[in-house]
This record gives C-alpha cells, sequence and structure tokens, in this order.
C-alpha cells in the first residue's frame, strides 16, 4: 500500500511541476560464483554439536545501472538466481553415531541486492579499478529462510566502445540470519549503457 502511494504522489508531483527526460543509465547481465557457510547441527548423548561448512553456490542475472556512463560513483540495482550446493553429512558425527539433519538437495535463492560503486583509478570510459558496497537479501527461498547480505569488494571495468562494458568483482562479506554467516563472491557480466 506505501508502494501505491509513493508512486501516486511522484506521478502527481511529475504532471504538476513537470520533469526532465532521464537518459541515464543502463542494464547488464551478471554471473556469480563464490563460497560461503554452512552450519550443520546434530545430536549425541543429549548434546548438540555443530560442523561449519563451505559450501559453493552459483548464478547468474540482470542489473540496471544508475548513472551517467562517466560518472565515478554509480548505483546499481540486482536481480538474480542463486543455487547454494547441498550440505554434506559430518564426518565426526558419523563416528559417534549422531542424529542429524541435512540439506541434501540443491537450495535455490532469489536475490535482490543494491549497491554503489566508486572508481578509485583509471577512466571511467575506458579501463578502470573501482570499490562497491552492496546491501541487499535473498528474498525468495523454497524453505522460507531468507538472509540478509552485506558485501564490500573491488572491481574493474572496460569500455569496449560507447555503450558497452566488460565488468568483474569479487566481495567478501556477510549472510545474516540469526547468525553471521561468511560470504565470498565473484560477479563477472556485460553492461549496456544508454546515456
Amino acid at each position: 500500500m506505501r508502494s501505491l502511494l509513493a508512486a501516486a504522489l511522484l506521478t502527481l508531483t511529475t504532471s504538476l511541476f513537470g520533469a526532465t527526460t532521464a537518459n541515464a543509465g543502463g542494464f547488464g547481465i551478471i554471473t556469480n560464483g563464490g563460497i560461503h557457510t554452512d552450519r550443520v547441527y546434530y545430536y549425541a548423548d543429549d548434546l548438540q554439536y555443530l560442523n561449519r561448512q563451505n559450501n559453493l553456490n552459483m548464478g547468474a542475472g540482470i542489473e540496471l545501472i544508475l548513472g551517467d556512463r562517466d560518472d565515478k560513483v554509480q548505483g546499481f540495482v540486482r536481480g538474480y538466481y542463486i543455487q547454494d550446493a547441498p550440505q554434506v553429512a559430518p564426518a565426526s558425527a558419523d563416528a559417534i553415531d549422531a542424529t542429524y539433519s541435512i540439506r541434501d538437495e540443491v537450495r535455490e535463492i532469489g536475490m535482490a541486492t543494491t549497491g554503489v560503486q566508486w572508481t578509485v583509478f583509471g577512466d571511467p570510459m575506458g579501463f578502470s579499478m573501482y570499490l562497491t558496497s552492496v546491501m541487499g537479501t535473498g528474498i525468495a527461498t523454497a524453505d522460507t529462510l531468507e538472509f540478509m547480505l552485506l558485501e564490500g569488494g573491488v572491481g574493474g571495468s572496460y569500455h569496449l566502445d560507447k555503450k558497452f562494458v566488460l565488468f568483474a568483482e569479487v566481495a567478501a562479506g556477510t549472510r545474516f540470519r540469526k547468525v553471521f554467516y561468511q560470504n565470498h563472491n565473484a560477479y563477472a557480466g556485460i553492461r549496456y549503457l544508454f546515456d
């Protein structure tokens, strides 16, 4: 309801006071892969044990770019799909004949993130290096285990011409759901800028 009210207010303000056409921005296709920490709990002799596992994740999606192509600071919004690898049974749990429950299938997650990139070296219209900060959420999960994502990283981009840009980033951060889980990702893709 609030978003509908905000959209109506924006439309009314634009029609009353006029607005200039915004031509800055673009869109892109991204791929990602990484590693994250999972927790598996198991039980034996009325005691609880914890097994921390590093599991792979990978995915792909789209992004919207906010800002002029020659700006040193640009924003982006990403929507993408990732798959977390299955968990594995803890060897120590089998050794003590413990009971446990693991996720033995791929976990599918719909991600929504927003972020900012700051160019720190090079030419935004040629080759450049930048810093990124990202905040978002694993918003659509089949097992209703949504989480918050916070990341920071470094990246590089190269303009093939005025419109097309190749980019790659590496980032480290955390997934948060009741506790913090380590998260490391790499992103790569191509952007089309229309400003």
